[in-house]
């Protein structure tokens, strides 16, 4: 599965599995989750976050939120609008209103991606 690929990643890279928190948009029905998810349903009509998934999440302070997708979906954007975490990062392909830091690559790349990341948070003093 992807998830367990780009956390991997992050940990070959020198975070602890522990220190991360981590949540997944299920668009399809019948997909079994291996971590806490968030569907369509989270997000009302008026754009308002419901779900005890998607709002546990949105009370946890972070200091770092991986905005790791593409597709212009309105849940994922309002859960990233709405994170507490002090440093955004996500792909060039989503509106960079959304995002602090912007990474261009493809979204299979998650190395790169990673990579890329830990460079630009280095050269931000953030570790």
């Amino acid at each position: 599965m992807e998830t367990e690929k780009l956390i991997d990643v992050i940990v070959k890279n020198g975070f602890s599995s522990d220190a991360l928190s981590v949540i997944v948009f299920n668009g399809k029905k019948g997909t079994p989750d291996n971590f806490p998810t968030i569907k369509q349903t989270d997000l009302k009509w008026n754009g308002e976050l419901n779900g005890i998934v998607v709002n546990e999440f949105l009370n946890k302070d972070f200091d770092l939120l991986i905005s790791y997708y593409v597709q212009d979906n309105a849940l994922l954007l309002a859960t990233t609008f709405h994170s507490k975490a002090s440093l955004k990062v996500g792909f060039a392909a989503i509106d960079e209103r959304f995002n602090d830091l912007i990474i261009k690559c493809e979204p299979s790349d998650h190395a790169v991606f990673i990579q890329e990341v830990f460079k630009y948070l280095k050269i931000l003093n953030k570790i």
